[in-house]
């Protein structure tokens, strides 16, 4: 039996209105943010938080930076830990991933691929975020690593680094060479990126590390084939020639 057609009027008419008091919410909150109203904007969070009225990944980045303004950075851990708990059936899942660039901002990238490996393996495994960042983190901590290994005068002489495609663009991504060890693959990189962009082919935000990362693996052609719809959207953004 279907509802009245007055039932139905109704529906719509309070999900329209659900949408726009969501927004304000949403508004508000980001403008608390930017005056640095913390206070105000904790208990319009509080509100949104525990009434559901938000998702939380719509506010995520100002509620972090609530959290550190208000109760420091050393509490951030476990308020992470307690929403990563309660979020466990609910994607993106954004405490999850913020563990990973919380250590990023204390400069502990082995622990923030750490975090990011576990979280692209089971909870985020479906997420093209989740991949992507992966993806371009294994790339900077190759670079990272071969520096720790070797010297500027080695690159230097070895052409390894730093080799241009182009007049205009140069790519920094080490060239791939089995005469170079290191705990990070290209490979991997490779891998979780083309799985980010299978998963969500609109995720251009990881296009320009992926075509780094399949120059330095010696598959220019690849990176070029693989932009080519891409510049038909974005005629102003230059990877390669």
């Amino acid at each position: 039996m279907s509802a009245p057609a007055g039932t139905k009027k109704i529906s719509a008419y309070g999900l329209h209105q659900t949408q726009i008091i969501r927004q304000k919410i949403v508004q508000d909150i980001i403008e608390y943010v930017k005056k640095e109203e913390y206070g105000k904007c904790s208990e319009l969070l509080l509100i949104a938080v525990e009434n559901g009225a938000v998702p939380l990944s719509e506010i995520w980045q100002p509620l972090v930076i609530t959290i550190r303004q208000q109760n420091g950075a050393h509490l951030l851990d476990s308020i992470l830990n307690s929403i990563s708990a309660a979020e466990k059936n609910n994607p993106p899942f954004p405490a999850s991933m913020e563990r990973a660039f919380v250590e990023l901002d204390r400069g502990n990238m082995t622990q923030a691929y750490a975090s990011l490996m576990a979280f692209s393996e089971n909870l985020g495994s479906k997420l093209a975020l989740a991949h992507g960042y992966r993806g371009t983190l294994v790339a900077c901590l190759r670079e990272v690593d071969l520096r720790r290994r070797h010297t500027d005068v080695f690159f230097e002489a070895s052409g390894f680094h730093v080799f241009s495609l182009s007049e205009s663009v140069e790519f920094v991504l080490t060239k791939d060479d089995r005469d170079l060890a290191s705990m990070f693959s290209l490979d991997d990189a490779r891998v979780h990126l083309e799985k980010a962009l299978a998963l969500d082919p609109g995720l251009d935000m990881f296009r320009a590390i992926y075509a780094q990362v399949l120059v330095a693996l010696d598959r220019a052609d690849d990176a070029r084939v693989n932009l080519e719809d891409y510049y038909k959207k974005c005629h102003d953004l230059h990877i390669l020639k």
